[in-house]
């Protein structure tokens, strides 16, 4: 801008390009650096920007050149993916049209794999995953989540069904074939630790995001009747995450499946209020019983034997079987008279 003026300077149709939502290279020496894609991809992401045809066809000449970035760098730029982007399901469109979908499998093979249109009238997967991820920023933004845990929430979406295209399969469910992904949650925390760390993020994210990932059905298969028992023991398979976190992930899911209604489905709900009841919604409870407390038991003899008595009472408290420091000290007592 002239200060003087006040006349725009737009030597390459940036007002017109930002108007559109089009992230253009400004000359050929875009291609002189491979890292500029991916700031690119967050850029799109950030600003709600699709991708110029011409940048894209740079961006594909040089794809080969991605093992010439520092792995530091690629986590800068998904880092900043996750915790700025406004619309981060454009993600899927930007890697494809640039060609380093190549370097993503576990993103790119989301696309085409379908879904039955029952419970997911939007569409195949991909399309799925990137409404998930966009819900997921809304969240994000709902509950001020910054930095880190916004990034837990967002590489979760990400995330949570890279297990569907290899899971994906038709089978027959009440009496008719139906597309169905059995086993998909369990796989796909092994899948997103994989493309996690080979990005490079950080071992604290890493080790949120795997078991969000592989409970993100909890909802479903806890069922209507949510005892204290199950959400114990929910708190405990998701830590270092929490319920609290998984909640945001569930409902971010739920919202990804248009024109369906969002929001936290009702089962999510007595997840939420059974958690808050037993105390367990960021994080599982306590353990009532530990070492100092047993070794007495075996003249202060240090051993094994000392972790397995904890562990058996840790999963004794999980069930219920004592809720109290003096109800657990009367559980261990019987637990040794017996064992």
């Amino acid at each position: 801008m002239d200060p003087v003026d006040e006349t725009l300077l737009d030597y390459f149709g940036g007002e017109a390009d930002l108007q559109n939502r089009i992230l253009r290279a400004t000359s050929s020496a875009f291609s002189e650096d491979p890292l500029r894609v991916l700031r690119g991809m967050q850029f799109a992401c950030r600003f709600d920007l699709t991708l110029d045809p011409a940048t894209a066809v740079m961006c594909r000449s040089i794809v080969d050149q991605f093992d010439t970035i520092a792995k530091e760098r690629v986590a800068d730029e998904f880092m900043k993916w996750a915790e700025c982007g406004s619309k981060p399901g454009r993600i899927g469109e930007y890697l494809k049209s640039s060609g380093w979908d190549a370097h993503f499998p576990e993103i790119a093979q989301l696309s085409g794999v379908p879904q039955d249109p029952t419970w997911h009238p939007e569409g195949d997967v991909g399309t799925h995953t990137m409404l998930v991820v966009d819900a997921a920023a809304r969240i994000a933004e709902r509950e001020a989540l910054m930095g880190d845990a916004r990034a837990v929430l967002l590489f979760s979406a990400l995330a949570h069904d890279f297990a569907k295209p290899p899971t994906t399969q038709l089978r027959e469910r009440d009496g008719r074939m139906r597309w169905s992904s059995w086993g998909h949650e369990a796989a796909g925390g092994p899948m997103a630790r994989v493309f996690l760390q080979r990005i490079c993020i950080k071992t604290s994210i890493v080790e949120q995001v795997v078991p969000l990932v592989e409970n993100h059905l909890a909802a479903s298969t806890l069922g209507r009747d949510v005892s204290s028992r199950a959400v114990r023991r929910l708190a405990m398979r998701l830590a270092p995450a929490s319920i609290d976190q998984l909640l945001l992930l569930i409902e971010a899911d739920h919202s990804g499946r248009p024109p369906l209604p969002g929001g936290l489905p009702e089962n999510a709900i007595r997840i939420r209020n059974e958690a808050q009841r037993n105390a367990v919604s960021q994080g599982p409870p306590q353990a009532l019983i530990l070492g100092r407390h047993v070794i007495p038991y075996f003249d202060g003899k240090p051993g094994k034997h000392i972790g397995e008595v904890t562990d058996a009472a840790y999963q004794a408290q999980l069930d219920g079987e004592f809720s109290d420091d003096a109800g657990a000290m009367i559980w261990l007592k019987h637990f040794l008279k017996v064992m």
